[in-house]
């Protein structure tokens, strides 16, 4: 909220190439977002599996979606304020990722399908 709020009261737009990468991102929690609910709901352990597999994605997409940004800083074709929001946007996708996908750790866990850092398959 606070940066919807920061955006509304300075009048900021992302450019479309950016929006479009946040968009992007925020699809991709959704269908993150349906899995855990099959995980809790169900105790889908294929749920559970594919959720934290689909954490590596994520991560990857929001490293590419840094990385096309930082290119476009120092190509100068980024102003400053949208940065920073841009560069805030993808954080907290990244971290609200995080807390959809231990559901899924959780699950595998108690299976014992969870390596302390991987999936055992």
């Amino acid at each position: 909220m606070e940066l919807a709020a920061k955006r509304i009261k300075n009048h900021l737009r992302l450019p479309k190439d950016s929006l479009e990468d946040i968009t992007s991102m925020h699809a991709k929690l959704l269908e993150h977002l349906q899995l855990a609910a099959s995980v809790l709901m169900f105790q889908d352990l294929g749920s559970a599996r594919r959720l934290v597999s689909e954490k590596e994605r994520f991560r990857d997409l929001e490293r590419a979606v840094a990385q096309k940004h930082l290119e476009q800083l120092r190509s100068g074709r980024t102003v400053g304020d949208t940065s920073v929001l841009q560069l805030d946007i993808v954080r907290d996708l990244k971290r609200i990722e995080a807390h959809i996908a231990s559901t899924g750790h959780s699950l595998l866990e108690q299976s014992g399908e969870l390596k302390p850092s991987r999936l055992t398959s």
